[in-house]
């Protein structure tokens, strides 16, 4: 069988293919790994190390059991777990601790960024630093590849009647 093994503290082993072990593989999630999941917790809480990188994994593996459960083929599973895997792709350093401030500079907050990753309207590196990988497929090209509509992983993500992190939980369709 094909694909990476993934040993997550919380959901123990799980394997990974296809289209999520290709986006494993992008610069755009692996910056995950160096963002905590709990911002500046760990100075006060020693233990909470946790990374945006291993939460998504996490939340994607929980995506998939969950189309399981509710019968959605294949194809269906896929867009669901590749919606949980990059469900916190535009996060920045310390996680929402200073989102305030990149939005208030930037005018976009990590939602507007993990969309435009996810459609290619935002790349993380800039024009001089994509030199710097051979062969580098964007997140976009390789969703297509596996004939994943990127509009439709990000609209998965931010949710019906969502305007940037807010949320309707009454109004979701």
């Amino acid at each position: 069988m094909s694909g990476k093994v993934i040993n997550d503290a919380i959901h123990g082993m799980f394997r990974i293919k296809g289209v999520r072990e290709e986006l494993l593989a992008t610069p755009e999630f692996n910056k995950l790994s160096h963002i905590k999941q709990l911002g500046l917790a760990h100075l006060v809480f020693p233990g909470a190390h946790h990374t945006r990188f291993e939460h998504s994994l996490g939340v994607s593996h929980i995506g998939g059991l969950m189309a399981d459960s509710v019968g959605l083929d294949e194809h269906e599973k896929s867009i669901v777990e590749v919606a949980g895997m990059l469900h916190d792709v535009g996060h920045g350093p310390y996680s929402h601790t200073l989102e305030h401030i990149l939005h208030e500079r930037g005018g976009a907050d990590h939602m507007h960024i993990t969309e435009g990753i996810i459609t290619g309207d935002y790349d993380i590196l800039r024009e001089d630093e994509n030199s710097l990988f051979d062969n580098r497929q964007k997140v976009p090209d390789i969703l297509e590849k596996y004939d994943i509509d990127p509009e439709q992983v990000a609209g998965l993500i931010h949710g019906a009647d969502a305007a940037g992190t807010e949320r309707n939980l009454f109004n979701w369709s």
